[in-house]
């Protein structure tokens, strides 16, 4: 009875694939390149070079983007207006007291 219960080993080599049936689940080499996208269709899908300069701002608008040196020097002011907000030094000595209104002010001992 026990050898009945253990399997013969014919029977354990049909329950295992044979072989050529293993190689048939496995897809073919042939099979597996056609998955893989053709090295001429991997090139389609990149952009090409032309299209990438296309994509990327020209050099001329990049320089019309930035604003011109011109442009720059309008947008500070310029050094006579600085000067002119700056007080004037006969201005800051107005607002100084001279020396003779300032012993008019003190008392006399």
């Amino acid at each position: 009875n026990v050898k009945a219960a253990v399997p013969d080993s014919s029977n354990v080599k049909a329950a295992i694939p044979d072989s050529s049936n293993v190689k048939a689940a496995i897809p073919d080499s042939s099979n597996v390149k056609a998955a893989v996208i053709d090295s001429s269709n991997v090139k389609a899908a990149v952009i090409d070079s032309s299209n990438v300069e296309a994509a990327v701002i020209d050099s001329s608008n990049v320089k019309a983007a930035i604003i011109d040196s011109s442009n720059v020097k309008a947008a500070t002011p310029e050094s006579s207006k600085v000067r002119a907000a700056v007080p004037e030094s006969s201005r800051v000595k107005a607002a100084i007291p001279e020396p003779s209104k300032v012993k008019t002010v003190v008392p006399v001992s």
